[in-house]
């Protein structure tokens, strides 16, 4: 395979030929600026040569280095040795308004950090969080140098594991690709989308089995069937469970969790049993029998669904208040156009994250509309809108419609793979059906946004892997792009 995509890319994209095979990569995951510091953890990894944290600077900072295994990555990019790759935190003296001066410098190689793709983190725990080994010497390291780190915010279970084989395919594909190419979208229209579907159709025509796990008695005719996929984080259960038990408009609900990713199904199974027998809320487990990704968690959950109305919800989703469920269902039912109502999602400190989304042209990536929030970061209590108000789309997180009309449409195209674009897509197919999109402004949420997907693997080939589903909604939709921008 890997002879084949060498093939493919000598032969179409000879722009990146020289770069197919890249010695050393370098890889940011987190960066958070606080008190006067920038923290930035990530990976490094030499493809030819063992490599030591003596190997690594910042250009011009006299940088503070904490190094650990990462064998996420030394599994992921199949690398002989532990020894070819090292986890960092770096923290050097600096603010936010420092960050694109950052270059960090490895013998003769230089990787500024202009260039890379990374996450915000909120403090230091939120990156010591996503150490995956010996967090007590990244903890140490951290008090060291004087941060005050919360030792219990950083409990989440993490999940080592290799790259499955078609995602792994997927991933050499991407890795040399540069997005910011002048011919990218022409490139990866005529060659890199259809070479990446054939790949994941291939996938999906393996999937075969499910198996259901279920606990208490589960209502005979739900009103309301909602759907959860699970991957990586399943510690999420308990947190909704105990939500959903106390309050009373989950009476006639039916929950569905998916388990899309067959190495915690038996943790999953252990931890489900366990939390029933604690709120005694009944609730059932899909178990995948692939990681089929988001679109197709969800199309398996909604496979056993009897429900008349769906909310389709993300793990990491929580109520802030009873009585939501009820008003959503409340507010969808007064609508006679309403094909997808969602709700307004905040961070934990009452700003938004979702209020509805938007099409939008990023100069960064021309001939891509990026599915955009308007709203983002805005304190909730400065929102002035209707009750119930008009979107052109709205996130997957939360998604509340009938299960005759997600059917209807085909539900979720699973070939945006892994995830990214189809809540947009699945908003479009019911735009192209003359229904329209909402989103309430009273029924509001906590998301504690992408917390499970960061567990899944932090290489940039991901963020690509986002940029290509784009050009394929691109290239489905145009027509109809065209009249909703």
């Amino acid at each position: 395979m890997k002879t084949r995509i060498k093939k493919i890319i000598k032969a179409r994209l000879p722009s990146i030929a020289k770069k197919f095979e890249k010695q050393r990569v370098l890889n940011v995951d987190l960066v958070c600026a606080q008190n006067e510091r920038i923290i930035m953890s990530g990976w490094l990894v030499d493809k030819q040569f063992q490599i030591t944290a003596s190997s690594l600077k910042v250009k011009g900072s006299d940088a503070d280095i904490h190094t650990f295994e990462r064998p996420d990555v030394s599994g992921a990019m199949g690398l002989e040795s532990s020894q070819n790759c090292f986890g960092f935190i770096i923290v050097i003296d600096g603010n936010s308004s420092d960050l694109s001066n950052v270059q960090f410098e490895s013998d003769s190689f230089t990787f500024p950090l202009s260039k890379q793709r990374y996450d915000l983190a909120k403090n230091v725990s939120d990156i010591l969080a996503h150490v995956p080994n010996d967090r007590d010497q990244a903890f140490s390291f951290f008090q060291r140098l004087g941060f005050d780190v919360d030792e219990h915010a950083v409990v989440a279970p993490s999940v080592a594991r290799k790259l499955d084989k078609d995602v792994l395919k997927i991933k050499r594909i991407l890795d040399s690709i540069n997005v910011h190419d002048g011919d990218f979208f022409d490139v990866a229209k005529s060659h890199l989308l259809p070479e990446i579907q054939r790949i994941w159709k291939s996938r999906i025509a393996k999937f075969r089995t499910s198996e259901v796990q279920v606990l208490g008695k589960i209502i005979d005719n739900p009103t309301v069937s909602i759907i959860i996929p699970l991957y990586g984080r399943y510690d999420f259960i308990q947190h909704q469970i105990s939500q959903f038990s106390k309050d009373s408009g989950f009476s006639n609900v039916e929950i569905i969790y998916v388990v899309d990713d067959p190495e915690i199904s038996r943790i999953v199974n252990i931890t489900a049993f366990g939390v029933y027998q604690i709120f005694g809320y009944p609730f059932k487990v899909v178990y995948s029998d692939f990681n089929r990704g988001f679109s197709g968690a969800n199309n398996l959950g909604v496979s056993h669904a009897r429900g008349e109305k769906l909310l389709l919800l993300n793990s990491d989703i929580l109520p802030s208040r009873s009585g939501w469920l009820q008003e959503l269902a409340a507010q969808h039912e007064s609508l006679d156009d309403c094909g997808i109502l969602g709700a307004t999602l905040m961070y934990e400190d009452d700003t938004i994250q979702h209020a509805g989304m938007e099409f939008r042209a990023d100069s960064h990536y021309p001939g891509i509309l990026m599915n955009h929030h308007p709203f983002k970061g805005a304190p909730v209590g400065l929102l002035s809108l209707e009750p119930v108000f008009s979107v052109p789309i709205t996130t997957g997180a939360c998604m509340y419609m009938n299960r005759t009309l997600y059917e209807e449409i085909g539900g979720f195209d699973p070939l945006y793979v892994l995830g990214d674009f189809e809540d947009s897509d699945l908003c479009l197919k019911v735009l192209d059906k003359g229904l329209k999109i909402y989103c309430s402004s009273t029924v509001r949420l906590y998301h504690l946004e992408r917390l499970s997907q960061n567990l899944v693997d932090q290489g940039d080939w991901k963020f690509k892997l986002t940029l290509i589903n784009g050009v394929y909604q691109m290239d489905k939709w145009s027509s109809l792009l065209e009249e909703v921008v």
